[in-house]
């Protein structure tokens, strides 16, 4: 997975300040901004010993580019620039000029220890285009280069104000593909920042930091799980130096190839200005003594006793997080106790969740210092040997969220937890949040709730048996494992949550948030079930439906009143934490567990999987998404406040509720989305471009045989557009690509969004047809069982950490195999097509039994005509305007005819006769249309019929007909009646009156026809137009509709004429129509149709003659062999 990251601080300061934050990877949308890529790569960074002497590099950059220490010096490829900043100097790169360190730096860094590179940086706003600046790293953007890289990107785009910028960074490492990476948005351009990196050789952790913001992740926590190997990344520090502040474009001079970045049409780089650039191995340890001392001071200055100005405030503020490393809390605990103190003391909660998120740089500088303190004091500060001293030490935010607990509440000694400390991965599958290698204790791990909560700043002791310690197990303190501290704003403490690891028999945890006590067992470990011993904690509601541990309901009576603010639920199959605010008076959790068993066995099902899972799934009520502007997946799945309906989780659509809220799907899509999010993280096999189609799927196999919808409804809510089958099947025959036989998968008529199968109802209807035709889901679930199988034969453990693809072919095969019948005979008509081999191979099979009846179904619901089309358009889009895509529609309402209509029909015979031998045989005899006068002037309610004679169907079937009166020129429909079973259709005198009354102020008469259109399954058939003349009346007592019989070439008028007149004539039949003038002596002087095709009926043509002199002329009408003249006189 990617992750892209953002946040905006104005750093007022001139010293290197670092910080750290994340956030899952959102779709970008399009606007100015500049993009900092940091990526760093490696494989594992343990007990590699390389030529190591440690440095402590600084470039101040005052009118030089040597290195303080006097041992790295900077060199420039391009021309120098200083500009002033403050007191001092900063170093402006323009143009193509960058920076290079010398590469000897690189074997001095001490590769069991750390690297640490810090900047300051400020892209100016003015006078640039799109343009990129790697502010340091070693590599390209591609994952399987070892080695580290940060970009700075400006680009227009459309989803971000002028000026402002993002940051984005990578971590990838070696051939193994081995990546982690994110991003900072919303980066102001044309002030001063500050980027650091850190990778930490022994806790073999990376940090990526952008000012108050940071994302931190072990190295072993990437896209595949792959042991990190150290050597490559070292090796790349030894030959390709890093380099600062290099335009993103290719360079042959350079030490390595830069992939290029596409510019706008001027070529003009955007400066980067540098300050205060710091590379240092080991990472500079922090003095406990400044700490001591900034703490002080922003107490005296809470305190009302030293009151301080914003830049001493902002000076204190630098000092504090350039000192927050390599230092014990024991040295700053009391100085720490006294500012926290102080700072909730003078000021209400930084976070209020009803109240909306809050950015981090725009709180004062003594705030962002309470912040970071607290972060590091949740992230490396507190340890089992720490934790009493922490002991009344109470971050204030924890009462808005996730909760206090009352002072009354009773303090549980001797309480007791059974815990299940076992978590094997099934080898031969992978989901979200495993990992294929088991080497890191947290990279993949369950957690196990324990019914006990520690109170906020209250230690608790947990005694566990011999048999786990040093196992690998964690203790963690507070449930939200997710750190909010890369999101641009938050509405809650950034990070809830401390683990302990279990290295001793007993010992203490606090947490100044609180939170539950939660057990996380690392993938891989299987001892079983433990009790673990709990003091000083209060209890917190949970409901068990744990094999052998189920909770009763009598039981429950009591547990749900627990004073603890959050409340678990576990069974096998699935867990959820809700606010226990919502569940005090719940009485049936078994309903909705049992509810959510059915639901993921169903789902492990059509996988192909064994049961049981490896591991529970997981829903953690958050305050806001886990993901950034996205529903979130993973596990566990973290929604905002929005999962709640006024405020109660369990009338929520996006909850766990929402399976026993009947009928909830039908009008909220969320439930859907909560699925397909999980879906996604079950890395169930796909086809090709079905990434997003697959993950509806499974929640259709709910809807159906958990929630007890037909498989028509199944579709209808497990997919965006709410199509059943036919609907589906409409969408996708409408296309060019089936109306020319070609497969499914980019549509050919756009560019824009052209994918025909991603999150699309047409996607994943065939696997609805498929559970239809097989009487149930488990003949999908056998051919994905197939695919299982074949991991297992191979020995071999899967690698894959996202959905793996299998070809078109591959399944088709698998499929027809364990089903024992062709399965193109119906994943043919979905566009799903076997290679020429293939087919060859299957036709042997019988066709599925119920395919052909599909396919058959489909192509009788077909559009015919373009009112079909226009029909089916206006029932979809009057739900949602999404439902269709405009971009397709667009194209095809103007042009869908007959002709595409039989395109259709011509294909669906076709496969009936490839996979079923079904011959199209003859088509219906076309009816004719009867004469019809009417006149407008008779009684609104009066019936006007038309009426036609019947088509006959060689094959005996029963016909219905469509009918219209259009425009003959135009072609624009007026008056039509669909598919209708009888020989006629009555019109109310009103509708034609309303139809007609356009023509009402036409000078003449207009030409109008009408057809009538059948079909049988293969063939339309369409009358030959009959067409009349509305005459408005001029001269005349009555309106009437009469009907053209003869060719005809009518008088100008006016004639005379001066410049300009008018030609009419009329014709029986469609055909070609030349119109010319010629003068007194035989010359042609204009040609006003040349053999231009018209159709039946009575038409008009101006006549300009502006440019001939006054005289005599005749005009000449041809049509096939008739021929007639008029004479017109021009006077000018």
């Amino acid at each position: 997975m990617m992750y892209w990251f953002l946040r905006r601080l104005t750093s007022t300061s001139r010293y290197s300040i670092f910080c750290w934050d994340r956030i899952t990877y959102e779709f970008m949308k399009t606007i100015q901004y500049a993009v900092l890529f940091v990526s760093i790569f490696a494989s594992g960074f343990l007990n590699e010993t390389h030529a190591q002497s440690g440095f402590d590099s600084s470039y101040l950059f005052e009118g030089t580019l040597l290195d303080e220490s006097t041992q790295y010096d900077l060199t420039l490829t391009g021309t120098d620039s200083y500009l002033p900043r403050d007191t001092g100097q900063v170093f402006a790169l323009i143009g193509e000029s960058y920076l290079d360190v010398p590469l000897a730096l690189g074997a001095s860094i001490l590769t069991e220890e750390s690297l640490y590179i810090s900047v300051d940086f400020m892209m100016p706003n003015e006078g640039i285009d799109e343009s990129a600046r790697i502010l340091f790293g070693n590599k390209d953007w591609s994952y399987d280069t070892p080695g580290f890289q940060f970009q700075l990107i400006n680009e227009k785009t459309a989803w971000q104000p002028e000026g402002v910028a993002y940051i984005n960074f990578n971590i990838g490492g070696g051939p193994d593909g081995t990546e982690i990476a994110g991003r900072f948005y919303d980066i102001p351009m044309g002030e001063w920042h500050t980027a650091t990196f850190l990778v930490d050789f022994t806790t073999e952790m990376v940090t990526f930091g952008y000012n108050g913001r940071s994302f931190r992740q072990s190295l072993r926590e990437n896209i595949n799980g792959g042991v990190f190997n150290p050597e490559p990344f070292f090796q790349s520090l030894t030959t390709h130096s890093i380099r600062i502040g290099a335009p993103k474009a290719p360079d042959g001079s350079q030490t390595i190839e830069w992939p290029a970045f596409e510019r706008t049409a001027t070529d003009i780089i955007a400066e980067l200005h540098l300050d205060n650039l710091r590379i240092a191995s080991p990472r500079p340890a922090g003095s406990a003594n400044a700490i001591n001392s900034t703490l002080s001071q922003f107490t005296g200055h809470l305190n009302g006793t030293t009151p301080l100005d914003d830049a001493d405030l902002e000076l204190l503020y630098s000092e504090l997080r350039n000192n927050l490393s390599g230092i014990s809390f024991s040295d700053i605990e009391a100085s720490s106790r006294v500012f926290i103190a102080a700072h909730n003391a003078s000021l209400e909660p930084l976070y209020i969740p009803e109240e909306g998120a809050r950015r981090y740089e725009n709180f004062p500088a003594y705030s962002r210092a309470y912040l970071d303190l607290g972060l590091w004091l949740m992230r490396d500060g507190l340890t089992t040997e720490s934790a009493m001293l922490a002991e009344g030490i109470v971050f204030q935010e924890h009462i808005e969220f996730p909760g206090a607990v009352s002072n009354a509440a009773e303090r549980v000694e001797g309480g007791m937890a059974a815990v299940n400390v076992k978590y094997v991965k099934d080898p031969y599958y992978t989901m979200g949040d495993m990992q294929t290698n088991e080497a890191n204790e947290l990279s993949s791990y369950v957690y196990r709730p324990t019914g006990f909560w520690a109170p906020a700043g209250e230690a608790v002791r947990i005694t566990v048996p011999p048999g786990v310690v040093d196992s690998g197990l964690h203790i963690r303190v507070g449930a939200h494992k997710y750190d909010h501290t890369l999101f641009v704003n938050t509405n809650r403490y950034p990070l809830i949550k401390v683990d302990y690891r279990v290295e001793s028999e007993n010992f203490e945890v606090i947490n100044p948030m609180g939170g539950g006590i939660y057990v996380l067992v690392p993938q891989g470990m299987d001892i079983g079930w433990v009790n673990i011993q709990i003091d000083g904690a209060v209890r917190s509601p949970y409901y068990s439906m744990r094999s052998g541990h189920e909770t009763s309901s009598l039981e429950w009576q009591t547990i749900r009143h627990y004073p603890a603010p959050l409340a678990d639920f576990e069974s096998d199959q699935y867990m959820f934490t809700v606010p226990s605010s919502a569940i005090r008076d719940f009485d049936t959790p078994d309903e909705v567990l049992r509810k959510w068993n059915e639901a993921l066995d169903v789902i492990q099902m059509i996988h192909g999987r064994p049961l049981p899972r490896s591991r529970s799934e997981a829903f953690m009520f958050d305050t806001r998404t886990s993901v950034e502007g996205s529903y979130p997946g993973g596990y566990p799945v973290t929604p905002g406040l929005w999962s709640q309906t006024n405020g109660d989780i369990k009338q929520g659509a996006f909850s766990p509720f929402g399976m026993v809220n009947q009928g909830i799907w039908e009008t909220n899509e969320e439930l859907s989305v909560l699925f397909h999010e999980m879906s996604h993280h079950h890395f169930g096999y796909s086809l090709p471009m079905e990434r997003e189609t697959w993950v509806n799927v499974p929640f259709a196999a709910v809807l159906n045989l958990v929630l007890g919808e037909d498989l028509d409804n199944s579709l209808k809510y497990s997919t965006y557009q709410k199509f059943n089958r036919n609907d589906a099947a409409i969408d996708w025959m409408v296309t060019a690509n089936f109306r020319n036989g070609d497969a499914i998968g980019v549509d050919p008529t756009t560019d824009f969004q052209p994918l025909e199968l991603a999150y699309q109802s047409r996607g994943s209807a065939k696997y609805i047809d498929l559970a239809d035709i097989f009487n149930g889901w488990e003949a999908l679930g056998s051919i994905y069982q197939s695919f299982y199988d074949e991991d297992v034969a191979t020995g071999t453990p899967v690698t894959y950490t996202s959905q793996p693809e299998v070809t078109r072919d591959h399944f088709l095969q698998n499929g027809s195999d364990v089903l024992g019948c062709n399965l193109s005979s119906l994943f043919h008509f979905w566009g799903i097509h076997a290679s020429d081999a293939l087919a060859s191979q299957l036709s042997f099979l019988p066709p599925c039994a119920g395919a052909q009846e599909r396919i058959e179904q489909y192509l009788r619901v077909a559009p015919r005509t373009n009112d079909d089309l226009r029909a089916f358009h206006a029932e979809k889009t009057a739900i949602d305007l999404n439902q269709l895509k405009p971009q397709i529609y667009e194209l095809l309402l103007p042009s869908f005819d007959l002709e595409e209509g039989q395109a259709i029909r011509d294909v669906g015979a076709q496969i009936l006769a490839t996979y079923f031998e079904v011959e199209a045989g003859e088509p219906p005899s076309a009816p004719v249309l009867s004469d019809t006068e009417f006149s407008l002037s008779g009684n609104p309610s009066d019936l006007v019929s038309f009426s036609w004679t019947p088509s006959v169907d060689p094959e005996g079937d029963e016909l219905t007909y469509s009918w219209r009166l259009f425009d003959s020129e135009s072609g624009e429909t007026l008056v039509s009646r669909s598919w209708v079973a009888e020989l006629k259709v009555d019109i109310e005198l009103s509708e034609l009156t309303t139809a007609l009354a356009a023509y009402s102020t036409a000078p003449d008469w207009v030409s109008l026809s009408q057809e009538v259109t059948t079909s049988d399954l293969f063939t339309i058939v369409t009358s030959e137009p009959l067409v009349s003349y509305f005459l408005n009346g001029i001269g005349t007592d009555t309106e009437k509709v009469a009907i053209p019989s003869e060719f005809k070439l009518e008088d100008a008028y006016p004639n005379p004429f001066s410049r300009m007149t008018t030609i009419g004539f009329s014709v029986p039949t469609t055909l070609p129509v030349s119109i010319s003038v010629f003068d007194m002596l035989g010359r042609k002087v204009a040609l006003l149709l040349d053999g231009e095709v018209r159709s039946a009926g009575r038409h008009q043509i101006q006549f300009d003659a502006s440019d001939l002199g006054s005289g005599i002329y005749v005009v000449q009408m041809q049509a096939k062999g008739y021929i007639e003249t008029k004479t017109i006189v021009l006077i000018n």
